[in-house]
């Protein structure tokens, strides 16, 4: 298994493409609209105690969201042929960390959109001592995406991530933290499929506040927001039946020339309903811990101590 943590992609867009733990959660511009900034993006009301950062013993850092008290969603290439993943999640400013070695990649080869191998950047980390019963835990969405065609403006997801941030207008400027977590919006340009057979990625602008009610357009200079360095493996929720639910993994970001994370950027994603039998088929089997597969070693290392010396 070969080592991704800071992977470049390409995929079929007349742009340049880099996985957006490169890049986070950013803010609209400083003299919008209303105006806005790095800070005003904090979760400060733990309305997303459930999503969380990642690093890990490759220097790889992400976002994650948690599906249950002892499994965690990311993106594959953030713990990719890692030897350990730790996640880190935030309540009531008390930061609590969780490490594992037990992760999942799907047909994962380093690629993030590849047809040919269905190469789909999502992972699954098993955290076996489970977390804290304060951290909420999210439902995978099983409906449809809807696309800025005509008139419809599309599905509006939420981003929430630990990445870097800054201002639309300016690009990053403010350092990720594995404490610090950020929340805006965006909505669903376009869907593509690998296989031919299903949707698997979403495709976001980056629109800034002069288009701001338009179809297509801006959800509020406060509101619109696209990914930056950490944000990869972060959620990208939608709000159905009065709460949020898993609607993909945030993974990349384009643009056409080395101003990341600017106004008309575009952010992608991998659709949770495309790789969901294999979410849920994961996290039907528990795995084997590590520290019980080696409490067997040693209790029959001491089974044999015991009968040699009884001969």
């Amino acid at each position: 298994m070969k080592t991704h943590a800071f992977p470049v992609f390409a995929i079929l867009l007349a742009s340049l493409c880099v996985p957006a733990s490169l890049h986070a959660i950013l803010a609209g511009d400083e003299t919008g609209t209303p105006a806005d900034s790095p800070a005003n993006r904090v979760d400060t009301a733990d309305v997303f105690t459930g999503v969380g950062a990642v690093s890990t013993s490759g220097s790889g850092k992400g976002s994650c969201t948690a599906l249950s008290s002892n499994w965690v969603l990311t993106a594959a290439h953030v713990v990719n042929g890692v030897g350990s993943v730790t996640v880190y999640f935030t309540v009531g400013g008390v930061t609590t960390s969780y490490t594992s070695t037990q992760y999942y990649t799907y047909n994962y080869n380093g690629d993030t959109y590849n047809a040919s191998t269905h190469d789909y950047d999502v992972a699954l980390v098993y955290i076996g001592g489970g977390l804290a019963s304060n951290i909420d835990t999210y439902s995978l969405y099983a409906g449809s995406l809807s696309t800025t065609t005509g008139a419809n403006n599309g599905s509006t997801l939420t981003l929430v991530g630990y990445g870097q941030s800054g201002y639309g207008d300016v690009g990053v400027s403010v350092a990720l933290s594995q404490d610090t977590r950020r929340v805006g919006a965006n909505v669903v340009d376009t869907l593509g499929d690998l296989d031919g057979t299903e949707c698997v990625f979403y495709q976001m602008d980056f629109d800034d506040d002069a288009t701001f009610g338009q179809a297509g357009g801006s959800l509020g200079n406060d509101v619109e927001t696209t990914l930056a360095v950490g944000d990869s493996g972060g959620p990208a929720l939608i709000y159905v039946d009065g709460e949020y639910k898993v609607a993909g993994v945030n993974t990349l970001v384009s643009y056409e020339d080395s101003s990341s994370s600017l106004y008309g950027t575009y952010a992608f994603g991998i659709t949770t309903g495309s790789v969901s039998d294999w979410i849920n088929n994961t996290m039907a089997t528990v795995p084997e811990p590590a520290s019980y597969a080696l409490a067997l070693g040693l209790c029959g290392i001491i089974l044999v101590c015991l009968r040699r010396k009884r001969r």
